[in-house]
């Protein structure tokens, strides 16, 4: 079924991302012990007093001036890296994929209703969804990075808050560890609920028929005829 193959992956790649937000918060609680402070320096969380090699939550927008920018490879400053923008590209694509599948929506690209559909009595402002789905999702689906100056954070001490805040620097802020609770929540229910699961296989069939006929009107893909064409694992 594809929804057992869709919670075994999805869960186990969240439970990757854990590890990942675990060790890399340990090593910056090891910095901030050895950290030499100084006055005029800040930290990308903005706390005054504190060596730039500490880092903290929050992955702050693209082009920002100072020290609210995505870090690129040249700088010295290091950056927030712990995966985060992956993982919740992840969680968005599951959301999206499970909107649809407990819907009777004929469009699966539908990406807002789909979005939606799954939040619903979940995230009840629509300006949170609509970052969700245009800023967010978009945003980091084709650019990798959220559209504007907005920001997207992973840390323990976000789990049970909101999800968005205001970070040090005013910047709208996703708690990704709010979005997955919320995923996570809704998803545990919908494997729990098999009064629905007939309606989510009928509209799987129906997306797996369609996109198979689209790969050859649209793109004159047949993938059976391409797999055979390619040698098999012990041939390479």
């Amino acid at each position: 079924m594809f929804l057992d193959s869709l919670r075994n992956y999805l869960y186990g790649d969240l439970k990757t991302f854990r590890k990942i937000c675990d060790e890399i918060e340990a090593e910056e609680n090891r910095e901030k012990k050895t950290a030499i402070p100084h006055v005029t320096e800040s930290n990308s969380a903005g706390t005054p007093g504190i060596s730039r090699s500490v880092t903290y939550e929050t992955t702050s927008p693209s082009g920002n001036a100072g020290t609210s920018g995505y870090e690129t490879l040249n700088q010295k400053h290091i950056g927030v890296y712990r995966s985060t923008i992956p993982h919740a590209l992840a969680v968005l694509a599951a959301i999206d994929i499970l909107g649809y599948l407990i819907s009777s929506e004929p469009n699966a690209g539908a990406t807002a209703r789909n979005i939606e559909k799954f939040l619903a009595g979940k995230v009840t402002n629509q300006d949170q969804l609509n970052c969700l789905v245009f800023i967010y999702r978009h945003g980091m689906s084709h650019s990798f990075f959220p559209k504007g100056k907005i920001a997207i954070a992973a840390h323990s001490s976000l789990e049970g808050k909101e999800l968005f805040y205001r970070d040090s620097n005013d910047l709208i802020t996703l708690n990704v560890n709010a979005l997955i609770s919320i995923m996570v929540d809704k998803f545990d229910k919908i494997m729990a609920d098999t009064s629905i699961h007939g309606n989510i296989e009928t509209q799987f069939d129906k997306l797996e028929a369609e996109d198979q006929q689209k790969l050859i009107d649209r793109y004159h893909l047949d993938l059976g005829s391409f797999a055979m064409s390619l040698k098999r694992i012990d041939e390479l």
